[in-house]
């Protein structure tokens, strides 16, 4: 019997989402406070790169086989985007991870060391995705999770276990994961010959809007962490990036749709698949809503548990992060829907209006002016969730009465 190639995805999109919130539990399980905010906005600030990189080269690959034909990613990209994007990042990384006993080089080093890895490895997932090879995507994404069960496995017996330590055994498994994608691509290719490889050009004209959408995505995100942390002192960040953990689920849906609406992008030529797609999204998104809502009532004592975190800060952020997460899993199909069909302008002027609300609450937040449970992280991630739903619905349907079906 075959398996459903979105099951296959699912199944993928998990254990990479499942490898990075084991590095948050753990974490949270053997290292003091100060160290485990430091290795959460060092690791919160390799995803945000990872995101970056997917909105802006990766997943419009996907949507530019609906003008251009099919496509699949080129290698070569990892040395045009992966090194130059881990080489800025990591020159930024030090400055906004709270390290005082580590000099700027160290942290550089090995930020370098752990984030060229990470978006490497991704890059060869996406590979193997237009190459519809899902299933080595799955092996490549295994060997991550193993290895990184065998690393903290190996620092506990050494008592090794500092935060640049797991932060590190973070980027090897990744380093092992890339070569056995790379081997698997190379297989891939001999049964593709034929099939052109997308241009950077072209992907980068829709890019350049998701991308500045991820960009400002990220912006918010950090923002409100950096000043929660660096200029108010709140062990808040940490407490949002451990929780956030339970969004796993969803942020696998979320991959899923994306990639697996990605991949048939080239039909919506048709009028019917691109009708067909409204009527699917609208549908998910009333199923989605339904789930999130029992899932995280259900989720966040969990992982609170697992953590070993309590406290009335605690409950107030999962009670937070629970109804930014209901909102969020509603927005899941129609960002699909939109990103498909090429509206990823969308989602730019959506992050201004984050972005912009960011500012503004950490602004207000760093001059010690009153904002509510004097949570920038909180208040922030209320924001976005709000105008996700609203600004990609309304994108969505205003480009589908363009379509002229």
């Amino acid at each position: 019997m075959r398996i459903p190639r979105s099951l296959i995805l699912a199944i993928d999109t998990a254990i990479v989402a499942g490898t990075n919130a084991l590095v948050l539990i753990v974490s949270a399980r053997i290292l003091r406070s100060d160290s485990l905010t430091s290795l959460t906005m060092a690791q919160l600030l390799v995803v945000t790169a990872v995101g970056l990189q997917r909105a802006t080269i990766l997943t419009p690959a996907f949507a530019s086989q609906r003008a251009a034909g099919r496509s699949v990613v080129p290698m070569r990209w990892a040395l045009l985007v992966s090194v130059p994007l881990s080489l800025a990042w990591s020159a930024v990384m030090p400055f906004m991870t709270p390290s005082f006993d580590l000099n700027y080089f160290l942290l550089f080093s090995i930020s370098f060391a752990v984030c060229l890895p990470i978006l490497v490895q991704d890059l060869l997932r996406f590979c193997l995705f237009t190459r519809l090879r899902p299933t080595s995507a799955l092996v490549s994404d295994a060997t991550f999770l193993v290895v990184f069960c065998l690393a903290v496995w190996a620092l506990l017996l050494r008592d090794e276990t500092s935060w640049t330590s797991l932060f590190a055994a973070w980027g090897a498994s990744a380093a092992a994961a890339s070569a056995i994608a790379l081997c698997l691509v190379l297989v891939a290719g001999r049964s593709l010959e034929e099939v052109q490889a997308a241009k950077l050009r072209d992907v980068l004209r829709l890019g350049k809007w998701s991308g500045s959408d991820a960009a400002l995505s990220g912006a918010a995100n950090l923002l409100p962490m950096v000043v929660s942390t660096l200029a108010l002192g709140s062990p808040a960040a940490a407490i949002y990036r451990v929780l956030q953990t339970a969004n796993g689920p969803f942020n696998i849906l979320s991959a899923t749709f994306l990639t697996s609406a990605g991949m048939d992008a080239w039909k919506l030529a048709s009028p019917d698949e691109v009708k067909g797609l409204r009527v699917r999204a609208i549908k998910q998104t009333f199923v989605l809503t339904i789930i999130a809502c029992v899932f995280y009532a259900l989720a966040y004592p969990v992982i609170l548990l697992l953590a070993g975190l309590e406290g009335e800060e605690a409950a107030r952020v999962a009670i937070i992060l629970g109804f930014s997460g209901v909102l969020g899993a509603a927005t899941i199909p129609i960002n699909a829907a939109a990103s498909a069909m090429g509206y990823q302008r969308v989602g730019f002027f959506v992050r201004v209006v984050v972005v912009v609300s960011a500012i503004g609450v950490s602004a207000l937040a760093l001059w010690g002016a009153w904002i509510p449970w004097n949570d920038p992280v909180g208040v922030v991630a209320l924001i976005s969730s709000v105008a996700g739903l609203v600004g990609w619905t309304l994108g969505y349907e205003r480009g589908y009465r363009r379509e002229n079906l």
